[in-house]
């Protein structure tokens, strides 16, 4: 499995772990899988965020509102949630 497979997966099973009322920071994601090197791994968590939003699986939160914009082009702290 490649490492954007396994960024996919971990996505999924934060977002359904949580569920519509609680969401995840994307830094989860990477430390779940490379918890020494994590943010090398923030901007393929960031792209694989927004195929999911783009696949309607996931969307994008700031300040507790869902945003239009994309992980990867948001600015400030972002967190996650299942759609």
């Amino acid at each position: 499995m490649d490492i954007k497979e396994q960024i996919r997966e971990s996505h999924i099973e934060f977002a359904e772990s949580r569920g519509l009322e609680a969401t995840y920071c994307p830094s989860e994601v990477a430390r779940k899988i490379n918890p020494e090197n994590w943010r090398d791994l923030m901007d393929t968590v960031r792209e694989v965020a927004d195929e999911l939003v783009d696949d309607a699986v996931l969307v994008v939160m700031q300040k507790g509102k869902i945003i239009q914009d994309s992980a990867s082009n948001a600015s400030g702290p972002i967190r996650l949630r299942k759609k």
